[in-house]
This record gives C-alpha cells, sequence and structure tokens, in this order.
C-alpha cells in the first residue's frame, strides 16, 4: 500500500513539475509575409510572436504600397501602414492593444473583439487592415459543379531559414455557374510548401502553439486551420473581397480538401502561392483570364504541368495573365525560451483609453 501512495505522489509530482515547465516557458517566432494584390499594391508584414499556453503577444510592422487610384482610400482604410502591438489573454477573455506612438492601450473581451466590426484585428487576421463589410451575407448565386483538391510531395528538398526542408505542392480548382446566369468560370489556387521535419524543439513549440489555439478557439466559439488559411489565401482572398466589393472570394474547401493537407508533414517554412479567378468577360468589373489548361477531372496532369511551368518556365505571360493575389508566408526564426516577467505587460506610462 505505501509502495503505491509513494508512486501515485510521484507522478503528481512530476505532472506538477511538468506543468511548471509549460507554464514557465514561450515560444519566440519571426515571420514575414509579402502580398500583392494585382491592380491595388502590395503589402508586407513582419511578425514576432511570443505564445505561452494562455498569452500571445504579436508585434507587427505592416507597410502597404497602393497603386492605382483608390491606393489612398486602401492605405487608410483596408491595408493600413504602422506598427501594432497585441496581447491575447485567454485565462482572463481579454484582448490588449497598445500605441506605442501615443503610449496607450485599450482593452476589451476576446469576445466582442473577435465577432464585432471594430478596428482592432482579430487573432489569426491580418495586422493593419480593417473590416470595411458592413453588408449582411447573401445567400450565394454561385453553383460547384466540380473541384479538385491534390497535395504532392515532390521529392525536392533543400535548406529554406537555415531549416532542412521538403517541397509540397498544393493545387485546388473549382469550376462553377452562376445560378441566375448560366454563365460559368474557373478558380484556381497553386501554393508550393516547404515543409521542415518536426525535431523535439519544434515538437515543444508546437505543443505550446496548441495550447493556446485550443484555449483561444474555445474562447470565440470557432474553428479553423492555420494550414488551410496560409496554403490557400484564403485571409488575404477576404481581404480583396472587402478591397473591392466582393468579386473575388472563395471559401474554405471541403473536410476532405482538409485531409489531404495532412499529407504535410512537419512545420511549414515557406508558403508561397497564388489565385487564379476565370471570369466570363461579361460580368461586370471582371476580365477573363488566361486558361491554363486546368482540367479538373485529371489532377496529375494539372500538377505536371504546373510543375513544368515552375521548374522550367512557360510561356511569358503578360498582366492580363498575372495571379489576382500572390502570397508567401516564411518563418525566419522559431525556439522555445524561458518566459520573462514582462513579456506580456503593458509598458508603464502608459495610459488606458476606451
Amino acid at each position: 500500500m505505501a509502495r503505491i501512495v509513494a508512486v501515485v505522489l510521484c507522478i503528481m509530482v512530476t505532472a506538477m513539475s511538468f506543468t511548471h515547465a509549460q507554464e514557465g516557458q514561450k515560444v519566440f517566432r519571426k515571420n514575414k509575409t509579402e502580398v500583392s494584390f494585382k491592380g491595388l499594391g502590395k503589402m508586407t508584414v513582419d511578425n514576432a510572436e511570443m505564445v505561452t499556453a494562455t498569452m500571445k503577444r504579436t508585434v507587427s510592422d505592416t507597410k502597404f504600397k497602393g497603386e492605382g487610384f483608390m491606393k489612398n482610400l486602401l492605405s487608410n482604410m483596408v491595408m493600413k501602414s504602422g506598427s501594432t502591438d497585441q496581447i491575447i489573454d485567454i485565462s482572463s477573455k481579454m484582448t490588449t492593444s497598445i500605441d506605442h506612438d501615443k503610449k496607450q492601450y485599450r482593452e476589451f473581451p476576446i469576445m466582442s473583439f473577435a465577432s464585432s466590426g471594430s478596428d482592432a484585428t482579430p487573432e489569426g487576421a491580418a495586422e493593419g487592415t480593417t473590416d470595411m463589410s458592413d453588408e449582411p451575407e447573401r445567400e450565394s448565386d454561385i453553383r460547384i459543379i466540380r473541384q479538385v483538391f491534390t497535395v504532392n510531395e515532390t521529392g525536392r528538398d533543400g535548406k529554406k531559414n537555415k531549416f532542412q526542408c521538403k517541397e509540397y505542392l498544393v493545387l485546388w480548382v473549382m469550376e462553377w455557374e452562376s445560378i441566375s446566369s448560366g454563365e460559368r468560370g474557373k478558380d484556381s489556387v497553386r501554393t508550393t510548401i516547404w515543409s521542415t521535419e518536426q525535431t523535439e524543439k519544434l515538437g515543444a513549440a508546437k505543443k505550446i502553439d496548441q495550447q493556446f489555439t485550443n484555449g483561444y478557439l474555445e474562447a470565440v466559439g470557432v474553428n479553423t486551420n492555420a494550414l488551410a488559411d496560409d496554403a490557400l489565401g484564403l485571409k488575404w482572398a477576404e481581404m480583396f473581397a472587402q478591397a473591392t466589393k466582393g468579386k473575388a472570394t472563395y471559401s474554405k474547401p471541403d473536410g476532405d480538401a482538409m485531409q489531404e493537407l495532412s499529407k504535410i508533414k512537419g512545420m511549414p517554412v515557406i508558403v508561397e502561392g497564388g489565385y487564379w479567378p476565370q471570369r466570363p468577360k461579361s460580368m461586370s468589373g471582371e476580365t477573363a483570364q488566361e486558361d491554363d489548361g486546368a482540367d479538373v477531372s485529371n489532377p496529375s496532369k494539372m500538377l505536371g504541368r504546373f510543375a513544368k511551368k515552375r521548374l522550367f518556365g512557360g510561356k511569358k505571360k503578360d498582366k492580363e495573365n498575372e495571379a489576382t493575389i500572390t502570397w508567401k508566408n516564411e518563418v525566419k526564426e522559431v525556439k522555445v525560451e524561458k518566459t520573462k516577467s514582462h513579456d506580456f505587460k503593458t509598458p508603464d506610462g502608459y495610459t488606458k483609453v476606451q
């Protein structure tokens, strides 16, 4: 009996020690994102993140270089340049937004932050952006005729940002029809992902990230998939839709596609993709894009065509045939280290504002 009690106590002490170790650790990560919106401009975001099981701090520097007659409006409304500092505390269900220029900060509940139309950026959305969509969601006029979603390992490997990586190709093609007009179009998303094998250190970082993500999603009552968002450029498509009043939107694919993404092993280091919509010329405000010959009934042929163009170069594209949106996300640095007392605190002397 005494031996059993001793074993139980040993297990409890070990578990408590592990918990305290986890609570005293953070993931430190540096990311860089570059996104180009055809006809609108280019946005660059440099992020530094600190994450524990219950807290996350993101310091971002966003630069947007607009083009065309809308560049001033977009720079001030949708794609703001500037620095932001945001702290999310899921234990208190509060978010703090810090303005270092004005030495001020605001606090608001996570739930209202995630669901409101405030000018703060929800967790997982792009820093420096504002939600301009005040209109209620309308029933879609689009019917998907057929689609294909494939993930394939190319067999190529190499070092990317000091990480040894393997390359994957993601291809998503959708053929659709307008219910009201009968017109048809085709959208395609193509992404190259360089992913590194999960080491013991990266595994520790992933565990902390997952603990925070699970807690956050429980707090806001939503579900998301970060890899799907990055690989398919979902948040950039949404931002483009806001800027163009919904001309180029596509939604997350079904569960089968999410299962396909599970083929990507390890931690994505570089995610580089593009979105090509093909629209009938008769659709207002749209022009027909290049038909790249993608046949959704033959995924292998599509993948081969895409790989051939990328590796050996295809015909020279003019401006009309450029991707509508391109994105590149890079992990520059990731490590697990001890938390410091000031990591998740508002600087002294700052004023709280409503």
